[in-house]
């Protein structure tokens, strides 16, 4: 309940603030954000990505890279010349959890592959140096490049709409989003489930069992027993920290799922996020949890994001924009071609 007092410590907060300007982290983080976006310029595409087929569905490819994996609607082959408006398809980039490709990330595919869109998943692969923190930069930044890299791969197909290029990323993948946003301007709408920025908040204080495990091995290797030290450590180790790097001009593009009741990616960091993005969308789930809420976003909320792409896009929705209209053997295919 927001009380008198409450609004006047608020109120006094912002007013400081407006005359102070940034604080120092802020600045700081502007400034690491203006080099990475000059690093991302002169990327050298061939470098991020090499796309080998590995087995297929029949929809899309899966595939393998140097540092990457996931799945494609067909190999890349094509020309960005000579498209025909008519029979351009949006594309959708989806980014997976920590956990890699799944079949929760094959569902989404099938389910918008149907809709007409190309799609494709991409998990990077960097196992060794995630368990590094003096890689934490490295890790993040192979992320963001290799995923600006997909896009420069896909949007060389023929019938790609540049204009209609969608993100979805979930949990990791979509904090993994909240790092891309800032530097990939190709973008046009985004969604992001049970995610947040504050990306060292989220190592120094997640109870997910892999993050606790990742957490324990840096902080091992650190010498470190205090967490808020880790947290300050990561922190100045980030190419950039999103949470930093405000742009309300460009959060109208955001649909953003959280949950109310979560320790993977901490509740509170997901509200701090969802209020920082005023214009953005915002969907709360109120006692699912971290995963029963990746759940209910796949079985139930999927169409509400393809909604929100066809407004964004003026677009027209396809009819049976309705989950329902899956049958048994939609989901035995997506749960086989779970590699």
């Amino acid at each position: 309940m927001v009380t008198i007092r409450h609004f006047i410590l608020h109120f006094l907060a912002c007013f400081l603030s407006l005359n102070q300007g940034p604080s120092r982290c802020e600045a700081a983080s502007h400034e690491k954000l203006k080099a990475f976006k000059k690093l991302a310029a002169a990327r050298d595409a061939v470098s991020w990505i090499d796309f080998r087929a590995k087995s297929h569905t029949s929809d899309y490819t899966y595939h393998v890279g140097s540092l990457t994996s996931g799945s494609l609607t067909d190999p890349v082959t094509g020309s960005s010349h000579n498209r025909e408006a008519s029979k351009l398809k949006p594309l959708l980039l989806v980014l997976p959890g920590i956990g890699g490709v799944s079949f929760y990330d094959h569902i989404i595919a099938k389910y918008f592959v149907r809709k007409g869109y190309r799609v494709a998943i991409s998990h990077t692969i960097d196992v060794k140096n995630s368990l590094n923190p003096t890689k934490v930069d490295s890790v993040l930044q192979n992320n963001v490049l290799s995923s600006m890299s997909v896009l420069d791969a896909l949007t060389q197909f023929d019938d790609v709409d540049e204009k209609k290029i969608g993100l979805l990323g979930s949990s990791y993948g979509g904090i993994r989003s909240s790092f891309l946003l800032k530097v990939e301007k190709r973008i046009s709408a985004a969604t992001l489930v049970v995610a947040s920025t504050q990306f060292a908040k989220i190592l120094a204080t997640s109870d997910f069992f892999a993050v606790r495990y990742i957490r324990k091995r840096h902080m091992q290797q650190l010498g470190m027993t205090s967490i808020k030290q880790y947290e300050e450590y990561i922190h100045e180790k980030l190419p950039f920290e999103p949470h930093d790097c405000v742009d309300d001009a460009g959060n109208d593009h955001h649909l953003v799922i959280r949950s109310k009741l979560d320790d993977v990616v901490p509740a509170k960091l997901q509200e701090s996020f969802a209020l920082q993005l005023k214009n953005a969308r915002h969907v709360c789930f109120e006692n699912l949890g971290h995963i029963g809420s990746l759940f209910w976003y796949v079985t139930a909320y999927l169409p509400y994001t393809y909604h929100f792409f066809c407004e964004r896009w003026g677009e027209v929705p396809k009819e049976d924009p309705h989950f329902n209209d899956w049958n048994d053997d939609d989901l035995e295919e997506a749960l086989l071609s779970w590699d």
